[in-house]
């Protein structure tokens, strides 16, 4: 990837993966690769799968950054900046993203709702320290 053959690198990926399917870090290369070769919101759908296995992993989220970026998918960046925040002890940065996210769902139900969840559950979390 570093030298720009980007689809040499995803089928390299892509059979690696077949022999290690579980390889987090195998998963992770992919999710770039994918990015990189334009197709992020592939490699959106993939980390989210991740995030759901391995949220507390700052390395998905640093790929879900990175992804969301070339997707993007603003709604899902303020998503994983918040998660990142939270996992490394940034509570009101955490909060702040958040805050934007479900600004920015507007009146997107699913995603408002999503957004407000974890807004409930960070300062549940908050109140208990």
């Amino acid at each position: 990837m570093q030298a720009g053959q980007n689809s040499q690198a995803l089928s390299l990926l892509q059979n690696e993966i077949s022999i290690s399917p579980t390889s987090l870090p195998l998963q992770l290369l992919l999710t770039r690769a994918l990015s990189a070769s334009g197709q992020a919101h592939r490699a959106v759908t993939m980390l989210n799968d991740l995030a759901s296995q391995h949220g507390d992993d700052p390395n998905v989220w640093q790929a879900m950054i990175v992804a969301c970026r070339s997707a993007s998918d603003r709604l899902g960046l303020y998503r994983a900046r918040a998660e990142i925040d939270d996992l490394y002890g940034h509570d009101k940065q955490a909060l702040q993203q958040l805050q934007m996210g479900l600004q920015a769902a507007g009146s997107d139900y699913p995603e408002h709702a999503r957004f407000e969840s974890r807004i409930e559950e960070l300062n549940k979390e908050e109140s208990q320290k």
